[in-house]
């Protein structure tokens, strides 16, 4: 089911003998966690496999995931290094002006004068501000996800249109 699946965390390690995966959260919601009883878990969305989870614990930025089956540390150990998807429909709906990260990946970059700056490639998460990675080539621009920057953003035709200052481009 590729595309229809998106990582809200990475199982980082164990917490205790019973079987529990630690979990490093990639979501803003995550207390939604407990209420999901199957989710998917693999190194990718094509190789995820369908689990059933019969508790979580979330904590900040981590959460103790306990799924059906895995009764043991050994046996939780196995999946250190995989992610933990939920299918697309249950995904909450977010306000107006947020943006799931994976809707704008791959989003073309233009100035509000219309020159090309390139493709959206990542979004880094800082405490302050998201900074969003944009790729031409072989450049690279580092812009600051704030009202101030950001004139538009069109997530079904796939452009995002910026106003830059002075020096905010250049190489």
């Amino acid at each position: 089911m590729p595309g229809e699946l998106f990582a809200v965390g990475k199982i980082v390690g164990c917490f205790g003998v019973a079987g529990f995966c630690r979990l490093g959260l990639l979501t803003e919601f995550p207390g939604r966690l407990r209420e999901i009883k199957n989710l998917f878990v693999g190194f990718d969305d094509r190789t995820a496999v369908s689990m059933d989870v019969e508790e979580v614990r979330v904590s900040g930025t981590t959460a103790r995931m306990k799924f059906r089956g895995i009764d043991d540390r050994t046996s939780a150990e196995k999946y250190i290094g995989q992610y933990v998807f939920v299918p697309k429909r249950l995904l909450p709906k977010l306000k107006k002006g947020r943006y799931f990260v994976h809707d704008l990946v791959g989003c073309r970059v233009v100035t509000v004068g219309g020159v090309q700056v390139g493709t959206l490639v990542d979004v880094l998460k800082f405490s302050s501000q998201d900074i969003w990675v944009v790729r031409d080539n072989a450049k690279e621009h580092l812009i600051p996800a704030v009202r101030e920057f950001i004139e538009s953003v069109d997530i079904v035709k796939h452009v995002i249109v910026i106003r830059p200052i002075e020096g905010l481009l250049d190489e």
